[in-house]
């Protein structure tokens, strides 16, 4: 009895390594609906934007879930999201999202993580000139705030008019940005200091700063924030593998080898 007790106990704790929670998941299936544990529910911040039915994948690999719509933006489209952008409060967090751009010939900032005005106090995450997916963000010191973090992927690496596939993973101090299935891209912010807007954006620079300099226009889909640092295996454009993970894989190893021995002792007494 004893001996079920610790396998069992043994196999709680591989089962509960290493998966993360869904705190935000934006599937634009028809509906600006949250479908994470925090349930927060994006609104239109401004224009009219609307549903597509071009979608990246019938079904999303991680999940098995069927994907029939995407969200469709303009120029002049942005959604509100009222609560922290998660980069500002984790420690450890990994943002996901399909995004099919119409042009790539100019600043498109898709993700601009503040409702304040001016330049400073939030994340930028979009795409630049050369087809590269970008992050910077500015603390709250000034405005413009100073500059903590610049991170680009490799130009060329987002192309117009196809899906693409986009992670950015936050690991204390180290962000890595994963475009499709390139190589990732990694920087360190080595002093940081982190913006504490209490409201983010898909789309609305030119809403809170205000600048229409640099507006979306394309598709974007499966907009997911989970509260660790993902490893590729886990993003959602990647089948889940039933392979556990090495640390699974070693407290396994020291479950059973404790019970072995128990095993041993009890047979010599």
């Amino acid at each position: 009895m004893r001996q079920f007790v610790l396998l069992t106990a043994v196999v709680q704790i591989v089962s509960s390594t290493g998966f993360a929670t869904v705190i935000d998941y934006y599937r634009f299936e028809n509906n600006l609906i949250d479908s994470g544990t925090g349930a927060h529910n994006a609104t239109v911040l401004a224009g009219s934007p609307t549903f597509s039915s071009s979608a990246p994948a019938a079904t999303i690999p991680q999940t098995g879930q069927s994907d029939t719509k995407s969200l469709s933006m303009a120029t002049a489209d942005a959604l509100l999201f009222s609560y922290a952008f998660p980069f500002d409060s984790l420690t450890n967090a990994t943002l996901e999202f399909y995004v099919d751009p119409a042009p790539v010939s100019s600043e498109q900032d898709l993700f601009w993580t503040t409702t304040g005005g001016g330049d400073q106090n939030r994340f930028n995450i979009g795409i630049n000139t050369s087809g590269s997916l970008f992050m910077d963000y500015r603390d709250n010191s000034g405005n413009p705030g100073v500059l903590h973090l610049s991170l680009g992927s490799a130009a060329g690496s987002i192309t117009a008019n196809q899906w693409n596939f986009v992670a950015i993973v936050k690991s204390g101090i180290s962000y890595s940005i994963y475009v499709n299935n390139l190589a990732p891209v990694t920087t360190v912010d080595s002093s940081p200091n982190l913006p504490t807007s209490t409201g983010w954006t898909i789309n609305g620079r030119a809403t809170e700063q205000p600048s229409s300099c640099c507006q979306f226009s394309g598709l974007i889909d499966e907009v997911r924030i989970s509260d660790q640092a993902l490893s590729p295996s886990q993003f959602l454009n990647s089948s889940p593998s039933s392979i556990p993970e090495p640390a699974s894989l070693a407290l396994l190893s020291l479950g059973l080898s404790m019970l072995v021995a128990k095993r041993l002792v009890s047979r010599r007494r």
